[in-house]
């Protein structure tokens, strides 16, 4: 949130600090039983992961348990010195239109080369807390047709080696991929979405060039 003129230095780092120990109080301690290094929920976090427990009907919204990893990107929802939301509107506009003009051009739009899109998402990761690239990207899955699951597969193999790496920086992107190699029919849906994009855009595209259409 933007910084008002009654909000004074004092009173920012009161906020900022009432707001990070409130979470800091909710980690889960590293702690040895049986000689062995466990991980202890305290009472106050296990409250907070039945506030959040989705439902168990098939179609409810996966959320994944409150673990420290969730807690650090809570915690990072507030920062009184930067205005996160103009900042992420102007990210968004960017994406928007790097999709439109790679991924799914009209007839007079320019258009972008191979490899800007994802490049854009890439370079989001310097300008944001980390916790929310992760969200950025499956926002694009979400709202643009063209960002696959292939599409993520690919893009995730830009930030490590092996999924151990990239699940670092993109681990809620990873998680869903996981579901997602476990349903083939999303890959074979999307082969098909792919393909009749394909077939649309060649379509028009002789008929931009008064083409005739090849006999079938």
């Amino acid at each position: 949130m933007s910084r008002a003129n009654h909000l004074t230095r004092q009173l920012e780092q009161c906020i900022l600090q009432g707001w990070t120990q409130g979470w800091d109080d909710l980690r889960l301690v590293e702690v040895k039983k049986d000689g062995l290094k466990v991980l202890q929920v305290k009472d106050a976090t296990k409250a907070l992961r039945d506030m959040l427990q989705p439902s168990i009907a098939p179609a409810a919204y996966d959320i994944p348990k409150i673990s420290n990893r969730e807690i650090d990107t809570f915690q990072s929802l507030l920062d009184p010195a930067n205005d996160w939301w103009e900042k992420l509107n102007g990210a968004w506009r960017v994406c928007h239109d790097l999709y439109e003009q790679e991924k799914d051009p009209r007839i007079f739009q320019q258009k972008a080369r191979e490899g800007a899109f994802r490049d854009n998402l890439l370079a989001a990761f310097n300008r944001f807390p980390p916790e929310w690239v992760d969200f950025l990207v499956l926002a694009c899955h979400r709202v643009f047709p063209r960002v696959s699951t292939s599409f993520l597969e690919s893009f995730a193999t830009n930030l490590g080696r092996n999924e151990v790496e990239r699940e670092a920086h993109i681990p809620y992107t990873i998680r869903y991929l996981r579901q997602a190699r476990e349903d083939p029919d999303i890959f074979d849906r999307e082969r098909l979405e792919e393909y009749e994009w394909t077939m649309k855009m060649k379509e028009l595209s002789d008929y931009l060039a008064h083409r005739e259409p090849k006999a079938g």
